[in-house]
């Protein structure tokens, strides 16, 4: 009994040695994708499909790996995913501010209209005197710009060898002024010089005064209003289709992922529908039901076509069971909706090492995270910027075009753990028994 349990334990060992050896092969990953690097770039950024994002299994994406044709760890690390910059630039025509040539500053302009009903703005300046007249300002229709502009470009001319101080003021009804930005400009007698380029701040769409110290002769023709923004990259969506409901105010189901998702848009099944709904989420049958979610969801006919309701805001919800409450006072889902998952795209940079193609592979829970910082990975690459690094192509998609979700609570997991929980205690009774009986056993003489 005795040398059957000391083999039974070498056994035991030498297959948990032998588990834990290739317990990271990349055959052991469900999810898998050939991955073609740039050639000769040792540093490269890689965006995570949908199929990974669909297939991993962790919600930190821990189960993310990448492997060399021999069966290699490349080395990896987590980068932001890159922001959408959109630049929008407008130009618009100066309207010269007419005023007295020793006026020592603009205080207030009017607006008249000429012959033809074209503005002509006369300075309101106090001081002004009977002589000679000269334009101190430019004034710029800024009232129908979309968003505030960040930077002025102005197309002006000013005496060489002599610096000029342009002032931007912004007003909404032109008497009360406040400064948005200023420029020192210079150019040198034998030198063309380059457009004042004015930083603004707080420049509301309105209107915006330029002007200058009057000792200086200066003509500027328009100016170039540009604003950038910066927005989210626009999120990857996964079709899903969730089991037939068996209660109409109800869906429930089961993902097979663990990515946080951003949002979800759920369209109705039938045209002419319109249901508030409430969604929750948790990981087994023993967690109580956590609302991460709630809005309107529609599927209206229109003019223009079909109207859906945008997807609902779930503020990175990672649950392993999903239920979608109608609201009861309405006529609840007659048939499955169709279900559009939406996660935030990820990225990873990598050092291209071992031999090509690559492999790039997920879907495997309770893994280690292998991650290395991104300043470490970055250090061999000679840039300090994720978005000036090469770009690995990827082969297409494996993901479905739809998924089929399957029906879950937790309850498949309670039972799992029942039986576990049996499976471990009759074990454990069988050794005891064991211990017992050696126990009893007269020792030998």
């Amino acid at each position: 009994m005795r040398r059957g349990l000391i083999v039974l334990a070498a056994v035991f060992a030498l297959t948990g040695a032998a588990r834990a050896a290739g317990d990271d092969a990349p055959t052991r990953y469900p999810v898998q994708l050939r991955v073609t690097p740039v050639a000769g770039a040792p540093v490269q950024r890689l965006a995570l499909p949908l199929s990974i994002l669909a297939g991993s299994r962790s919600s930190d994406l821990a189960d993310v790996r990448l492997f060399d044709s021999a069966g290699g760890a490349v080395p990896i690390a987590r980068a932001p995913a890159p922001a959408m910059t959109a630049r929008r630039e407008t130009r618009l025509p100066a309207l010269p501010i007419i005023g007295a040539a020793d006026t020592p500053r603009v205080t207030g302009v009017s607006v008249r209209l000429d012959a033809r009903g074209q503005p002509r703005l006369v300075s309101l300046a106090a001081g002004g005197g009977e002589g000679r007249t000269a334009t101190l300002a430019v004034l710029f229709d800024a009232r129908h710009l979309g968003e505030p502009s960040d930077t002025l470009i102005l197309d002006a001319d000013w005496p060489a060898s002599r610096p000029v101080t342009f002032v931007v003021e912004a007003s909404g009804d032109l008497q009360h002024w406040r400064t948005i930005g200023q420029r020192v400009a210079f150019r040198s007698a034998d030198g063309m010089a380059e457009k004042p380029e004015i930083t603004l701040h707080d420049a509301a769409p309105g209107w915006i005064r330029v002007s200058w110290d009057t000792a200086s002769t200066v003509t500027v023709r328009s100016g170039l209003f540009a604003a950038t923004t910066t927005r989210d990259p626009a999120p990857l969506m996964l079709e899903a289709m969730p089991p037939p409901p068996t209660d109409t105010h109800e869906i429930a189901f089961a993902v097979p992922f663990a990515t946080p998702v951003a949002a979800l848009q759920i369209v109705p099944a039938g045209i002419g529908t319109l249901l508030p709904v409430r969604i929750f989420g948790r990981d087994s049958a023993e967690q109580a039901w956590q609302p991460i979610g709630a809005g309107t969801v529609f599927r209206l006919a229109a003019k223009d076509g079909e109207r859906v309701g945008e997807p609902i805001a779930l503020d990175d919800a990672h649950f392993r069971y999903w239920r979608i409450a109608a609201d009861g006072k309405g006529p609840g889902f007659v048939a499955s909706p169709r279900l559009r998952f939406a996660f935030a795209p990820a990225e990873i940079v990598f050092v291209a090492s071992g031999p090509a193609p690559l492999l790039l592979v997920a879907g495997r829970a309770a893994q280690p995270d292998t991650y290395l910082s991104l300043d470490s990975v970055l250090a061999g690459s000679g840039s300090r910027e994720v978005s000036s690094l090469p770009v690995a192509a990827t082969a297409p998609s494996a993901a479905p075009a739809t998924l089929q979700l399957i029906t879950g609570d937790g309850d498949s997991d309670a039972v799992r753990r029942i039986a576990l929980w049996a499976l471990l205690l009759a074990a454990t009774a069988a050794l005891g028994f064991m211990a017992w009986r050696l126990a009893r056993r007269p020792a030998a003489t």
